[in-house]
């Protein structure tokens, strides 16, 4: 392959089209050779490829080098990366175009190892290049099963060749095989770039042709206007810190935003039929979306600002996720009205201006947060150690989970929570602001709250051992824990009594609370309805003449009277606390969660599955009951079954007090709808369907749930079906075939030993060896991807067992030193 290192421009050629359609040349009826040698006369004259070559070169394989020469040469980029090749000198010419393809993202610099950048370029290597610079994504998943040489592929890299297969890019050589360990030829190379960009943009200016399919801009300072790209829009590394604009655009694929700067894209009465990527490197992207535009879902896998304009009929930005990024730290200035917010993985900051229904900070996440003004309805946190600021706006709900332990949240300015559920060890400053209802959770054990001056609580409830000092304001404060060291005296302290604090009493026994009509301390009522505590649910107080009180968390949601009568006041949740104090025992506590719905909602019912969890490919007989909490009257029930569950006219319902009969055709909606009209249901009746001889579908979650219409037709709307769902779990865990997986020898008395002469992968991923282990009983089952102990094992040693002895052999991954983890398994006895 020729190398011409003075040569080929790294910048594109002035051409007279600022648009060039890479694929016109494959029109019907132009011969393949004529094809591939008028993409050569393409390439050659827009920049991308030396004057020098010619059709001779066609056949001729592509080194790794000059392949990524070509996909520089379309990105513009000239941003350049630290790289750490043995082979390769930083300040070769090879070495910068290398630099610039690590600093786009394409190639990994893995330190201290060789790149070989002379070496031939393999189908799968130019496959993988292709797949992230051109954003390509996987659809028809059929596509991988028509790859019969792709076996010795990673799943990654199969995704990626499969990919490239679906637009085009690559063919076949022979039937089902496509070479991906093979030399990439030039006219391969060229046909898989001209199916993999589409269009690109390469001059700057107003650009008013639609596309013909994919759309690749390569330079700042160009407005799309007017026109339609049936594919994805791609803003490449090229654009640098420049400007981009859409302007009535219609995108029906993704758009993916890897350039611009802080004036960044402007995106303006579009209709954008994909999701958004933004993964420029810098981090400084600045993005605003105005007037009627709609983008459903935003990925976020660097730094950015998002912003929401004046919106006319568009919602602007719906849902946004942050993602795991190249770069540590970088930030990401959210602003404008949200439904959900998710940092999933994430090393990103965000810091959010504006309304969001939801924001979940899941537990692997690495960023911080940081709230400046608005609202946020609930927001929930699952990771550790990490800084939640407040400084400004307001928060409904703040739950700090179970296991988010050694958070650091600082509250200042004039943010509010309306109620903070802190369910670990957490640090608070409290600088300023106010907290309406703060609950320290049993397991929020060694929590310290330093309150400055100007900032107040409303209502603390302790449940476990914290520190309280500082120079704020308390309201009222319910104290539940042995060791809670208050260093601030609120208005009003209720606390736990302890035996032995300055005296040597004796063990005192507890007051005791029971709700024995709440079902796991859970009640739900409707707007406007109330339900007395004593005589609705029972509740029962010892000694009977304890001095009993009650404190509701979320006013706003639920009120609670001084004699137990709670009232709905609007849809959400609160919690209840109901305390009691008799002389000479320790207090007690109880707590009541509250779920409020909306006053012409069918009240949520349960929904249960038996058994819950079972093994891939075994045949088992499924239960499923749907208990109502509402009075029906001509109501509705209707069941969604999930892939892999079909129901069929031989499987039956029990309704009520109904006898046990066959499903008709008009509750069988199709197999995988049950719906059920005309229902007179009391609160507390069952629905049960039984679903017979259905073979466990493979690993997995499947959901089960139901939508409940109390009155059918009439006035009271049916429930979401968010409330009543169940899972059933498959273990994914494959079980080994005899033949398929492995053959094992006769057992050699003599030498007391059997061997396997065969194993296979087959059936399965992710299992890298084999491991073997000799008990005299059954192994204990695991799930997949479970430790599991055993030795290394060879095809053909010999494994010393005795007869009536158990042998695992287990596919697995991993090693010794960070432990094996199951993907496949099977319990031999030998006879």
């Amino acid at each position: 392959m020729k190398r011409y290192a003075n040569k080929i421009s790294l910048m594109l050629a002035v051409i007279c089209f600022m648009v060039i359609p890479l694929s016109a040349f494959a029109a019907t009826g132009t011969s393949y050779s004529n094809y591939t040698a008028s993409l050569l006369s393409k390439w050659k004259n827009n920049g991308v490829l030396d004057k020098s070559y010619s059709s001779l070169d066609l056949n001729k394989p592509v080194e790794k080098i000059d392949f990524i020469k070509i996909l520089n040469a379309i990105l513009k980029s000239s941003k350049k990366a630290d790289i750490n090749f043995i082979d390769v000198p930083k300040n070769s010419w090879y070495g910068q175009e290398i630099a610039k393809a690590a600093a786009c993202g394409y190639i990994s610099d893995k330190e201290n190892t060789k790149f070989y950048p002379f070496s031939y370029m393999t189908r799968v290597e130019a496959a993988e290049m292709s797949a992230y610079v051109f954003g390509l994504e996987l659809k028809n998943e059929k596509i991988l099963s028509n790859i019969t040489d792709g076996k010795v592929l990673e799943q990654k890299q199969l995704n990626d060749l499969a990919a490239v297969i679906e637009k085009g890019g690559l063919a076949e050589v022979a039937a089902g095989r496509y070479a991906p360990t093979g030399v990439l030829k030039l006219k391969d190379a060229l046909i898989m770039l001209d199916k993999c960009v589409g269009q690109i943009a390469l001059k700057s200016g107003t650009i008013t042709t639609n596309a013909t399919g994919n759309m690749f801009i390569s330079v700042g300072a160009v407005t799309l206007r007017g026109i339609s790209i049936p594919g994805d829009l791609i803003i490449g590394e090229g654009v640098g810190d420049g400007v981009v604009t859409l302007e009535s655009v219609k995108l029906s694929g993704r758009l993916i935003i890897r350039g611009g700067g802080p004036n960044g894209v402007a995106i303006k009465n579009s209709q954008i039929g994909g999701t958004l990527t933004v993964e420029k490197s810098e981090g400084n992207v600045y993005i605003r979306v105005v007037g009627s535009t709609t983008i459903k879902q935003a990925y976020l896998k660097s730094g950015c600002t998002l912003e929401e304009g004046y919106l006319t009929s568009g919602d602007g930005f719906v849902n946004i996720t942050a993602m795991h990024g190249v770069f540590e730290g970088q930030n990401a200035i959210i602003k404008g009205d949200f439904r959900d917010i998710v940092s999933e993985n994430s090393n990103i900051n965000i810091k959010l201006s504006g309304n969001i229904e939801n924001v979940n900070i899941n537990k692997e996440s690495q960023g911080d947060f940081s709230l400046l003004s608005g609202i946020i309805k609930t927001l929930s946190v699952g990771v550790t150690k990490r800084q939640l600021e407040f400084l400004g706006g307001k928060v409904s709900t703040l739950n700090i989970l179970k296991d988010a332990k050694g958070n650091k949240i600082t509250i200042d300015g004039s943010a509010e929570i309306n109620t903070a559920n802190i369910e670990s060890t957490t640090e608070i400053l409290f600088k300023k602001g106010t907290v309406s209802s703060l609950i320290l959770d049993a397991n929020s054990q060694g929590s310290y709250i330093n309150m400055q001056t100007g900032s107040f609580i409303r209502n603390l409830v302790i449940m476990a051992d914290s520190e309280i000092k500082g120079s704020g304001k308390i309201d009222s404060a319910y104290s539940y824990a042995n060791n809670v060291k208050m260093g601030i005296i609120p208005s009003f302290y209720s606390y736990k009594y302890v035996p032995g604090w300055g005296t040597n009493e004796p063990f005192l026994p507890s007051v005791n609370i029971g709700v024995s009509g709440a079902d796991n301390d859970s009640i739900t009522l409707q707007e406007g309805k109330t339900i007395d505590l004593y005589k609705d649910l029972s509740l029962s107080v010892y000694p009977d003449k304890s001095t009993v009180g009650f404190v509701s968390l979320n006013s706003s949601v639920a009120t609670v009277t001084d004699k137990g009568v709670v009232t709905a006041i609007a849809a959400g949740a609160a919690k209840i606390y109901i305390t009691g104090q008799y002389s000479g025992f320790t207090s007690g506590i109880k707590r009541i969660d509250v779920n409020v719905t909306p006053g012409n909602i069918t009240l949520p019912g349960s929904m249960e599955i038996s058994p819950v969890t079972g093994e891939a490919a075994t045949v088992k007989d499924f239960e499923i009951t749907y208990t109502s909490k509402d009075d029906f009257s001509n109501g509705t029930v209707t069941f969604w079954l999930p892939e892999g569950f079909p129901a069929f006219e031989s499987d039956t319902v029990k309704i009520g007090n109904g006898a046990e009969v066959t499903l008709n055709p008009s509750q069988r909606l199709n197999v995988r709808t049950l719906s059920f009209t005309n229902l007179n249901l009391s609160k507390g009746q069952k629905i049960v369907v039984k679903l017979r001889n259905k073979t466990v579908p493979q690993g997995g979650e499947y959901v089960f749930s139901v939508v409940a219409d109390a009155d059918g037709t009439g006035p009271k709307l049916p429930t979401s079906g968010q409330d009543e769902r169940t899972v059933f779990t498959s273990d994914k865990l494959k079980t080994l075939l005899e033949t398929t997986n492995y053959t094992l020898s006769a057992y050699d008395s003599q030498t007391g030993a059997v061997s396997f002469t065969k194993l296979s992968f087959a059936g399965f991923t992710g299992a890298t060896k084999w491991l073997i282990a000799v008990q005299d009983g059954e192994f204990t089952h695991p799930g997949y991807d479970d430790p599991v102990l055993g030795t290394e094992y060879t095809v053909g040693s010999a494994i010393t067992i005795a007869p009536n002895q158990h042998l695992m052999l287990a596919a697995v991954d991993g090693d010794s030193t960070a432990g094996y983890k199951v993907k496949a398994f099977v319990d031999i006895t030998i006879h």
